[in-house]
């Protein structure tokens, strides 16, 4: 049994004064009643999700460029050093009192984000279609993106406190929670939780559909804008679990899995989604005239490429006050120049998203260059959580060794790569090893100081590399659970 103290936030924290989501006011005393005695209520309870989601504790540190790029040995050791908590975690010293903290906010954000998750469904699932202003569309948005977060918490969560299935090892690590409210929830087989997750987001799919069409050019197209109406709930689809972020997900599951067909297949229709739209998204840099190497125009988060992203405005303010501040560390790049430098990809477009002033190999993806323009200036509170490489790499993975051809695999692995300008092609007769490793050394460029990185590793059962190291983590691939939360 695992135990769960929730609170319920209600998610009122006069959102439009945080973030770009919503322009609604409320009040952080209301009752559940008066909460949801309207439809901005279901807007703001939603939003919240996100909002808390994309805090320091959260995505918008520790799940992305904070403790899981730690734990994937991206910064050097002894500048992490002087933060207890990274100092000890750097080296998997789970006992540490610091990295136990840095867990357990981890654990306890991830389940009352799923309690809210369950508390908005079991409130939408009594409401009627015309309760909504834009009627069944409406309902079935919020419906499906309070699902869908759901099942991406619960992956996220399984991903980090249960052995990855490629170990064999199907134990009962982590509960899949579906009601509010609740108190003890018993551990399920890592096989469960995958398949909870995987309904969840197939019926996501199938609700958000019908807003996200491929013909919704604000859904899609300008995924990181508002729309021209002003009505900011409808808009950012790009930082919300959009129809493609679901699919997605469910490609990333299904991999996760070792259900390499499945994945394939959400991957495959992903794919060709966006191939059809490739040219009015602009989804790859393609031409050496948009990849701005220097200056402050620069892409430093690649965001064209980003399916899904949390969003916190004050993001690279954090990141400043976190690694600049006197006695704390810079967070500087471990073996940056290996990583870039022994693949003969010297014009990888990603090399200059590095500083590399002597003493300051930092990733600039966190940083804000002050950029002029506002199109560029949107990239800065992004905190990327899904890729539209990574279903290249999907693809490429599910295919290499199957009917389809090793060509049509090295196809997508290149598709990346010659958009992030890499010159130096990969032969389609490429071994299997060799391919493994071209994947992994992609990744970790792909997804440097992003958190997935780890994930990576894991899910492969292979050793974390940085240039020439090899870590070889073992069990220390899981998290320990809280030590409030274990009974005995």
């Amino acid at each position: 049994m695992i135990r769960y103290n929730y609170l319920l936030l209600l998610m009122l924290f006069g959102l439009a004064a945080c973030n770009s989501w919503l322009d609604v006011e409320s009040d952080n005393q209301a009752s559940d009643e008066k909460t949801f005695k309207d439809y901005t209520g279901f807007r703001s309870a939603l939003n919240g999700v996100y909002y808390k989601l994309s805090e320091p504790e959260m995505y918008g540190r520790e799940l992305s460029w904070g403790f899981l790029s730690v734990l994937a040995q991206t910064y050097e050791a002894g500048d992490v050093s002087q933060n207890d908590a990274y100092k000890a975690a750097v080296v998997y010293d789970y006992n540490s009192k610091d990295v136990k903290d840095v867990i357990s906010k981890i654990w306890k954000g991830g389940y009352n984000a799923i309690a809210n998750c369950n508390k908005l469904i079991a409130e939408i699932e009594a409401k009627d279609a015309s309760f909504f202003p834009l009627g069944e569309r409406e309902r079935n948005l919020i419906y499906g993106e309070a699902l869908a977060l759901r099942g991406y918490l619960h992956l996220d969560l399984l991903r980090m406190f249960a052995p990855a299935p490629a170990t064999g090892d199907n134990g009962a690590y982590i509960p899949y929670v579906t009601v509010y409210p609740t108190h003890y929830e018993s551990a399920l087989p890592t096989s469960e939780v995958l398949r909870l997750a995987k309904e969840d987001l197939l019926k996501a799919k199938d609700l958000v559909v019908q807003n996200d069409t491929l013909d919704d050019e604000m859904a899609y197209a300008n995924r990181f804008v508002a729309e021209d109406s002003g009505n900011r709930f409808f808009s950012f689809r790009g930082t919300r679990m959009n129809y493609l972020a679901v699919c997605g997900t469910l490609a990333r599951l299904c991999l996760y899995a070792g259900e390499n067909e499945e994945a394939n297949r959400y991957a495959l229709h992903v794919y060709e989604l966006v191939e059809a739209k490739e040219d009015s998204w602009d989804i790859y840099f393609t031409s050496s005239s948009d990849l701005n190497v220097s200056g402050v125009n620069k892409y430093v988060k690649a965001y064209n490429d980003i399916l899904f992203a949390f969003y916190n405005k004050k993001l690279t303010e954090d990141v400043e006050d976190f690694t600049e501040a006197t006695g704390k560390p810079k967070m500087l790049l471990k073996n940056a120049g290996s990583l870039f430098g022994d693949r003969g990809d010297g014009d990888d477009y990603r090399q200059y998203l590095v500083d590399w002033t002597i003493d300051a190999n930092r990733s600039q993806k966190w940083l804000d260059l002050g950029a002029s323009e506002n199109f560029v200036r949107v990239q800065y509170a992004l905190i990327p959580a899904l890729r539209f490489s990574e279903i290249c790499y999907i693809l490429a993975e599910t295919t290499y060794g199957s009917a389809a051809g090793n060509a049509a695999a090295v196809k997508y692995l290149e598709k990346v790569r010659g958009g992030r300008g890499c010159k130096r092609n990969i032969p389609e007769s490429v071994s299997a090893s060799t391919f493994k490793e071209e994947l992994i050394w992609e990744g970790m460029k792909e997804y440097l100081a992003e958190g997935q990185t780890f994930f990576m590793f894991k899910r492969l059962n292979h050793p974390v590399l940085s240039g020439s190291e090899s870590v070889t983590l073992g069990n220390s691939f899981v998290l320990p659970l809280p030590d409030d939360e274990k009974v005995f």
